[in-house]
C-alpha cells in the first residue's frame, strides 16, 4: 500500500518549514545589528525590517523555538500516520510474528530521524550562520509573518512562565545572555581566528573588573608622591616636575590626613603672580575623593566618572591612607600597561635571567605572579609577592633569606627600609613557555607606582 499523495505533500511542506525555522533563527541570532542599522540608515528597507525583528531577542528565540517544536511534533505525527499502514502490511507478510512490522518501523525510525535532523536543522543552521546577514535579509519577510502568527502562543507561554517562576523567586528567571556564554563565544572566536589573543584578554579583563578590589590595583602608600600643606610653592613645583604627575595629594602632618589635591595646571595659573598676591597652597587645593580599599573596581570607575575626577585616595578599615588609584590604573586592568613620556624607562616587574629563573619585583601582584610561573601561591597571604614572603617568614627578611614552596625556590635579594624590593625566583619544576615581551605578564602589567 502506497502512502497517499496529500500526506507526502504535507510532510514535504512541514520539512521545509522546519528547515526555514532553523535557518531563520540562526541567521537572526547571529546577524550584526550595527551593520543592519547602517544599511537601514542608507534606505535599505529589508535591513530596517530585520533590525526591528531582532530588537526583542528573547521573543525572537522563543517564537522560533516554539515553531520548531510544533513542526517537529507534526512531522513525527504525520510520519506515524503514513507509516502505520505499511507496518501492518509488513506484519501480514510474516504470519509467525505479526508484530514484526512494528520492530522494522523502529529500526527504520532512528536513521530517518537523524536524516531529518541533519537536513532540516543542522544543515540550514550551519549555512545561515556562515552568511547570517544575507540569510537574515532574505528571510526577513517570512520571519515577520512567523513572529506575527505565533505571537498569541508566545504571549501565553511568557505569561505562564512568569506565573510559575515569580512565586519561586525572581532569581530563577533565566538570563538570555550570561557571562559563561560570552566567555564560551570568545574562546571559540579565538580558536577560529576571529578574535586575537590580546582582544580575548581585554574581554576577560572587563569581566574581572567586578571581582577586582581597589587595593589590588592601587598605588601603595609607600609609593605615593605627596607634599605637606605648608610646602612653599617653589618646592611644590619642583616635586611636581620631578615626579611628572599632573596632580598630587597634599596632607597635614601625615598621609593619613590628606587635605586635598594640588593640580599642576592650577599651580601654573598662579605661578607668575605668586609673589604679588601671596598665594597660599591651601587656596589651590581641590577636594579629594576617598574610597574604601574593598571597593570593587567597576564601582570605583563609575564613582570616578560621576565625580568627574581622575584620582581617588584609598583608605583602609581604620580610615588611614592605604594608597591611591587613578582612572589610568583602572583602564590598565583592561588594556594592559599604558606608558606615557614620564613612564618611559620604567623597570618591569620581572625579568627572566635563565630558563626557569627570574628576578622579580616584590610589588608584583600575586595573581599575576601565579599566572607567570603557573603556580598557586595562596592570595589570602597577601596581595603581592612581598606580602606573601612577609606572611611566610613572619618578620622583616634580611637579604639572602630563602623560602621554598612545593615548586619554587624564592631568595630575597634586596630590602630597603624594611621593604622587600627584589627577589630571585627559581622553579623546581620545568617552566611553561612565557608570552613574548621581556618583563610583561599575560595582561601586560609592569609597575604602577605613580600618581599620573
Amino acid at each position: 500500500m502506497e502512502p497517499p499523495l496529500p500526506g507526502l505533500i504535507g510532510l514535504s511542506l512541514l520539512l521545509l518549514l522546519n528547515a526555514f525555522f532553523s535557518a531563520a533563527q540562526a541567521a537572526l541570532s547571529n546577524v550584526r545589528r550595527q551593520t543592519l542599522r547602517e544599511r537601514a540608515e542608507h534606505g535599505d528597507q529589508r535591513a530596517w525590517l530585520v533590525a526591528t525583528l531582532t530588537e526583542d531577542s528573547s521573543r525572537l528565540l522563543l517564537t522560533f523555538d516554539l515553531a520548531s517544536l510544533l513542526s517537529r511534533f507534526l512531522i513525527a505525527g504525520l510520519i506515524a500516520l503514513l507509516a502505520l499502514p505499511l507496518l501492518e502490511t509488513f506484519g501480514r507478510w510474516i504470519p509467525v510474528w505479526p508484530q514484526a512490522g512494528y520492530l522494522i518501523g523502529l529500526l527504520i525510525a532512528v536513521p530517518v530521524a537523524l536524516l531529518i535532523h541533519l537536513l532540516t536543522e543542522l544543515l540550514p543552521e550551519t549555512l545561515a550562520q556562515q552568511n547570517a546577514e544575507r540569510w537574515a535579509l532574505g528571510l526577513g519577510k517570512l520571519a515577520q509573518v512567523t513572529i506575527w502568527a505565533f505571537s498569541p502562543l508566545v504571549r501565553l507561554m511568557t505569561t505562564l512562565r512568569k506565573s510559575l517562576i515569580t512565586p519561586l523567586g525572581p532569581d530563577l528567571e533565566p538570563a538570555l545572555v550570561t557571562e559563561e556564554k560570552i566567555m564560551t563565544l570568545v574562546d571559540a572566536g579565538e580558536e577560529e581566528g576571529a578574535i586575537e589573543q590580546q582582544e580575548k584578554e581585554m574581554i576577560y579583563s572587563i569581566f574581572r573588573l567586578d571581582e577586582t578590589l581597589a587595593r589590588e590595583i592601587m598605588v601603595p602608600r609607600i609609593d605615593i608622591v605627596a607634599i605637606e600643606i605648608d610646602t612653599p610653592l617653589e618646592e611644590a613645583r619642583r616635586v611636581i616636575i620631578k615626579a611628572g604627575h599632573s596632580r598630587i595629594p597634599v596632607y597635614t602632618e601625615s598621609l593619613d590626613h590628606i587635605e586635598g589635591l594640588l593640580y599642576a595646571k592650577d599651580l601654573l595659573e598662579v605661578w607668575d603672580r605668586r609673589e604679588e598676591q601671596a598665594v597660599d597652597l591651601r587656596s589651590l587645593l581641590r577636594p579629594a575623593l576617598f574610597v574604601p580599599e574593598s571597593k570593587r573596581v567597576l564601582d570605583l570607575l563609575r564613582e570616578l566618572q560621576a565625580a568627574k575626577v581622575h584620582l581617588a585616595i584609598v583608605i583602609d578599615e581604620y580610615g588611614g591612607t592605604a594608597g591611591l588609584v587613578t582612572i589610568e590604573d583602572v583602564v590598565e586592568e583592561i588594556v594592559g600597561e599604558i606608558l606615557d613620556e614620564y613612564d618611559y624607562g620604567e623597570e618591569s616587574l620581572y625579568e627572566e635571567t635563565d630558563e626557569g629563573e627570574f628576578i622579580v619585583d616584590a610589588r608584583i601582584d600575586l595573581d599575576d605572579f601565579n599566572r607567570l610561573l603557573n603556580v598557586e601561591l595562596p592570595d589570602e597571604m597577601g596581595d603581592t609577592l612581598g606580602g606573601f614572603i612577609y606572611a611566610r617568614l613572619g618578620k622583616v627578611p634580611e637579604p639572602g633569606e630563602v623560602i621554598e614552596t612545593e615548586n619554587l625556590h624564592i631568595k630575597v635579594l634586596e630590602v630597603v627600609s624594611r621593604r622587600i624590593r627584589k627577589v630571585h625566583v627559581k622553579r623546581l619544576s620545568p617552566a611553561r613557555e612565557l608570552l613574548p615581551g621581556k618583563g610583561r605578564d599575560r595582561n601586560g602589567h609592569t609597575t604602577n607606582g605613580n600618581n599620573r
